[in-house]
Formats: C-alpha cells, sequence, structure tokens
C-alpha cells in the first residue's frame, strides 16, 4: 500500500467491550472500524493516518444503483457489518467522507468505475500507517 492510499483523520472513539473495535467521525457520520494491530498509544481525539479496507467472507454482493443515489453508511445491528453506498472511482469506494480500498473492487468490478453502488461488507478493517503530527 501506498503512503498516499492513507488519509488523516481522528479517532473518535476506542471500543469498551471488543478492544480491536475503533469508530471515526467524517461529516457526521460514524463509522466503527476492526483494527487488528493498532498503535500501543492510540489515543481518543487523535489524529492518525489511517486506510480502511473491506472484508467479505463470502462472495461480493454489488448492486449498481441510479446515480442520484445518495451515499450511506448503514450499519448492521451492533456487528462490524455494514451496507456500503456510494461512488466507485478507479477501484475505491467513496461514500459519506470515507474511502474504502479493495483489491476486489479494483480488478473484478472494474467496469463499474464511476458508478453508484451498494456492497455488504463484513467488515471494515482499518491500518493505521502513523500518528500524524498536524491537526486534520
Amino acid at each position: 500500500m501506498a503512503i498516499e492510499d492513507y488519509r488523516s483523520l481522528r479517532v473518535k472513539r476506542i471500543g469498551g467491550d471488543v478492544e480491536e473495535e475503533v469508530v471515526f467521525a467524517v461529516n457526521g457520520f460514524e463509522l466503527v472500524c476492526f483494527a487488528s494491530n493498532p498503535p500501543a498509544n492510540l489515543e481518543e481525539g487523535e489524529a492518525y493516518s489511517v486506510m480502511f479496507n473491506l472484508l467479505v467472507l463470502d462472495d461480493f454482493n454489488v448492486t449498481v444503483l441510479n446515480d442520484s443515489k445518495e451515499s450511506s453508511l448503514e450499519r448492521l445491528g451492533d456487528s462490524f457489518s455494514y451496507k456500503i453506498t456510494g461512488r466507485l472511482i478507479d477501484g475505491c469506494l467513496h461514500s459519506c467522507g470515507f474511502e474504502f480500498k479493495d483489491e476486489a473492487l479494483e480488478t473484478e468490478f472494474e467496469y463499474l468505475n464511476g458508478k453508484t453502488i451498494a456492497i455488504q461488507v463484513d467488515r471494515i478493517n482499518v491500518r493505521f500507517l502513523k500518528k500524524h503530527m498536524g491537526h486534520p
């Protein structure tokens, strides 16, 4: 992964029951992610360079939608699962101010580039590059 694939975001909350749970907020939308290898000194309110990856355990279920459909992040219950609606641009799904990278979106679904799609994922993983020293 290239360093330009990461962007600086503030950690809103760190999970209490599940220590790998990390919550980010952008434009009023919250995203509950799974952090398998967070920095040792992860702190709420601090900015970090992060990248979001999608985990789909079975087959990808992608639906092409009308381009006027608004982007949305719908958390499914109290799990890490989401239904994400957004625009696919160069293998990256853009939704509600977040960007989600996935190799399958780059390769298997490249023909949907520029389209609005909906996808259900089992989990959104967050990868940390390093602590961001400035303010985003």
